[in-house]
Parts: C-alpha cells; structure tokens; sequence
C-alpha cells in the first residue's frame, strides 16, 4: 500500500490546534467577517489567548528533557533522547505510543531543515501505520482527511469520528468548517459551540448575530 503523505490539515490536527484560521491568531485585534452581504468587524483573540485553550492530551507526553530539545531546535540530541524514551516504554498503549511517535517525528522535521524529509517520512509511517491499524478510533477518521478534500468528504469523516468519540473537540472544529462551506450556517454554528476553539474561527462572530 502507497504511503499516505501528512498532509496540512492533518498536521494542524495532530499538533491539537484544531482548524483554526491563521488570519484569527495572528495577533490582530480586529477581523472582518462576511456574512451574507453584510461585513462585520469583531475584535479577535491574540495567539496569546489561543494558548489557553486546554485540549484533550493525545498520545504519550514527551518528557520534560525532550521538550526542551525540541524547543531550543537541538534535533539530534532530541532524536537520541527519543529513541532512549520510547525503548523504555514498550509497555505503553500502542496506539498512544504510536501517535506520540508520529508527533515527535513531525516537530522535529520542522526543525531539521537537513533531514527535512526522512524525519516527516518517519511520521507519514507512523500515520500509516495508525490508520492500518487502528481504523476505528475517531482520530484515525480525521487524519483520512487530505488536503484536498471535498466540504462533503470532511463532513462525513468528521461525522463518523464523532459517532465514534461525541468528545472528540477536533472534529467538531472540522465539521463546522465543512458545514459553513456547505452553506450550512446553523449547524456549524451548534458545531462550534461543542469545541474551544470555536470562538477562533471567523466564523464564531456571526454565529453570535
């Protein structure tokens, strides 16, 4: 089986930012928001703000000591301490265990401009592997949504993860987003109401006219 690439949307997902428009946190206190014909300007939380968003911890945490390597860009002595960490939990949750994997993998792409593309072919692994072998857990539903997706395919894989976990916060967030294009202004905005992350997306404001 081809291996399925990492797309954008699943890594806003897999990091927990939910599908938040870049426009809401960038640190603007104003944000214009069409609705309709009518253009309304409502003032917009910082990315300050956003960091206060608790959201459902998912995988395994890093241990403090790698955390730190990843946020000082030390690569490869963050990838050593990994390899140590995950040896040692051979008896974590395997599913756990493999999505904290396949976040570990990504980050550090993300600082390893060199080595770019084989830590991310890492990750892609361990997403694959994830929806091979773990094709019922809600998560596993979103991160099926690629890049390119359809309102209508997003609406669906969204749905079923939420049938799956009715707790799922991300899903929400994606299925309001796929509603709104939809033109579906009223469900989206019930859907925004069940995730923390509603009141960050342009959306959120003409829900609240």
């Amino acid at each position: 089986m081809k291996t399925m690439k990492l797309g954008a949307i699943a890594l806003l997902f897999m990091l927990g930012l939910g599908f938040v428009s870049a426009q809401s946190v960038a640190g603007s206190s104003k944000d214009v928001v069409e609705k309709s014909n009518t253009v309304v300007t409502e003032p917009v939380p910082n990315s300050s703000a956003m960091e206060e968003v608790q959201v459902p911890d998912r995988g395994i945490p890093l241990p403090e000591s790698i955390e730190k390597l990843l946020t000082e860009e030390k690569a490869n002595q963050a990838v050593a301490e990994f390899e140590k960490f995950k040896a040692s939990s051979k008896r974590a949750n395997p599913f756990h265990m493999l999505w904290a994997e396949m976040m570990f993998w990504s980050r550090v792409s993300q600082i390893d401009a060199i080595n770019e593309a084989r830590y991310m072919e890492k990750s892609n692994a361990c997403m694959q592997q994830i929806i091979e072998k773990y094709p019922n857990e809600s998560d596993t539903y979103l991160l099926l949504i690629k890049d390119d997706a359809t309102p209508e395919q997003r609406l669906e894989l969204a749905t079923k993860a939420i049938e799956i976990d009715p707790d799922n916060i991300n899903a929400y967030s994606v299925r309001a987003q796929a509603l709104f294009q939809l033109g579906k202004t009223e469900e989206g905005c019930a859907d925004l109401e069940k995730t923390p992350y509603g009141k960050y997306m342009p959306e959120y404001w003409n829900c609240k006219k």
